[in-house]
């Protein structure tokens, strides 16, 4: 039967005091796998870069002046109408055609997003590709088509212009800088994880301040009952 001693008592100071000698192994793994993030993020990955183009949707059968609760529900709507046509197979197979572009639309429908900020008009098209250029050029391009196939449907110039998409200079990722930060991080809590554990599985002597600080603590108590249990037993 188990002895109601068999209990590891551990003292985080003494252990706090053993982690601290292993202080620069653990920085310098932290630097090592930063460094890896930091080569894998800049050579490794390829970069993606995003573009936007936003317009201003109106609704003709409404009276701006006199609107209501259920002209806004209306509205609401026919937001979510569009944002349906701009992302339909009917649009981006003319966008693909016209375009040239060599993907199926699949593809092209998952790097296209559809934002509607809550109580607005404003309907926002991103693109994220890994060609600035092509970003910018598609999103104007589902744009235009889909503007199109709203007008066929709805008989009326219900969408303006706000922004048109432009060629991004900076990528939308990989994040360099964070990648970076969370390997150092992720590097540092593993090594420290590793040696604490290390530290606390091994009930050896070390030194004689280790004696020292065990006798002062009463942290040998497991190995110095589970000796006697034994020779005991």
């Amino acid at each position: 039967m188990g002895n109601k001693e068999d209990i590891i008592d551990i003292d985080p100071m003494l252990i706090l005091k053993r982690v601290t000698k292993y202080i620069w192994i653990i920085i310098t793994i932290g630097v090592i796998f930063s460094i890896a993030a930091y080569i894998w993020s800049t050579i490794m990955v390829v970069p993606k870069y995003k573009s936007s183009t936003k317009v201003y949707v109106l609704n003709n059968n409404i009276n701006e002046k006199k609107l209501t609760t259920q002209d806004f529900q209306i509205g609401n709507y026919l937001l979510k109408d569009y944002k349906e046509i701009i992302l339909s197979s009917k649009v981006l197979e003319r966008v693909i055609d016209k375009n040239g572009i060599k993907m199926n639309l699949a593809v092209l429908r998952s790097k296209i997003e559809v934002k509607i900020p809550q109580d607005t008009r404003i309907l926002t098209i991103t693109v994220e590709d890994t060609d600035a250029k092509r970003a910018a050029d598609i999103a104007n391009s589902v744009r235009d088509e889909a503007f199109e196939e709203i007008k066929e449907i709805t008989k009326e110039e219900s969408v303006n212009i706000l922004e048109k998409a432009q060629e991004s200079k900076n990528p939308s990722s990989p994040d360099i800088r964070k990648n970076t930060i969370m390997a150092a991080a992720i590097g540092i809590l593993l090594s420290l994880g590793i040696v604490v554990l290390k530290e606390v599985l091994d009930d050896r002597v070390k030194k004689q301040e280790d004696i020292e600080e065990g006798l002062r603590n009463g942290s040998f108590r497991y190995s110095s009952t589970n000796k006697n249990n034994k020779k005991g037993g």
